[in-house]
């Protein structure tokens, strides 16, 4: 005797990539349709009271003007008469352009970028370890795929605590926080258990407007710089451009040829135009150095959003992708 069984296909939520059931409170896009979870979605949708609509993060960042700094940058040391240098120019401007709003199931299908080389790299201002620590972990839990360095800024924590925050498949590199600052201040760097690495002493610092953590990074014969910056928005900017510049100093009489990376939160608003914006850019447009992060990456009530983090590389070429984890808002 032969039996039909119905099988019934659920929906997926957008943000948790778990199964949607019917009793289970639901929010669904209005621009797009994307359903999700209704305790997900309060955290990566956006309520717009004046239409009663939800609307996911997605769709509003579609909406924002992107960083493009070649429309307006009054420093370029290309000369667009050399096709090469054109070139070069158009892959920056398509890797900015390319940047997106991650899902949780589009980053797992699109297996974006982790099976590419040299790194998947992470970045995040945590705002303290012990308040939102958990929240990563949770995070990072619904990937299928493992990123190779977390940068974390703004831990709140001496280096000496870092065990209390162990992930596990990594290694971690600490630096304390600012002498007597309770918050706002100190870096770590989760490094993938596979990977070896050890600090560069002459590039990291603790400073009241300055906080960098630089290693070097090794793997199966490569070898890679990667380093995370924070400057706290009281900081001085004069004082951060100068140490900038220095950092850029030391990296140019190292090995030639080494590839490096350079992230963090910087305070330094890339979508706002003034001369602050103009001399950040300069620096690192002037040591071949590129951002890969367009989106606004910081948003506060009453306030316009803002990119003040980013992920800046040497090697344009080797950048599969970029973009903001939707429900957390990393870069």
């Amino acid at each position: 005797m032969a039996s039909n069984h119905m099988t019934t296909k659920r929906e997926t939520c957008e943000n948790c990539c778990k199964e949607i059931y019917s009793h289970q409170k639901i929010l669904i896009c209005s621009s797009c349709n994307l359903i999700s979870h209704y305790k997900c979605g309060k955290q990566a949708y956006e309520y717009d009271q004046t239409v009663d609509q939800w609307h996911c993060y997605n769709c509003r960042t579609e909406k924002l003007v992107k960083y493009s700094p070649f429309n307006s940058i009054s420093y370029c040391k290309y000369n667009l008469d050399d096709p090469e240098a054109y070139a070069e120019i158009e892959k920056i401007k398509n890797c900015l352009s390319s940047c997106k709003v991650l899902s949780n199931q589009l980053l797992n299908a699109q297996n974006f970028g982790f099976d590419k080389k040299p790194l998947a790299v992470f970045s995040n201002n945590i705002d303290g370890m012990s308040q939102n620590f958990d929240s990563l972990l949770a995070k990072l839990s619904v990937l299928d795929n493992k990123f190779d360095l977390l940068a974390i800024t703004e831990t709140n924590i001496n280096e000496t605590h870092k065990n209390l925050y162990s992930i596990p498949g990594y290694t971690s590199i600490f630096s304390s926080k600012y002498p007597n600052k309770h918050k706002g201040s100190g870096i770590g760097i989760y490094l993938n258990e596979h990977f070896t690495g050890s600090i560069i002493n002459e590039l990291t610092m603790i400073c009241p407007g300055i906080e960098t953590l630089f290693i070097d990074v090794s793997h199966k014969g490569q070898n890679f710089i990667y380093g995370v910056v924070y400057r706290p928005p009281s900081g001085k900017l004069k004082t951060f451009f100068q140490q900038l510049e220095k950092i850029f100093s030391i990296l140019a009489n190292k090995e030639t040829g080494v590839q490096s990376i350079i992230c963090g939160d910087f305070n330094v608003n890339l979508l706002k135009s003034d001369p602050n914006k103009s001399k950040f850019e300069n620096i690192f447009f002037g040591n071949c150095f590129v951002p890969t992060i367009s989106l606004p990456t910081h948003e506060k009530p009453g306030c316009d959003p803002s990119c003040i983090d980013n992920i800046f590389v040497s090697d344009v070429d080797n950048v599969a992708g970029s973009g903001l984890l939707s429900d957390v808002k990393i870069s």
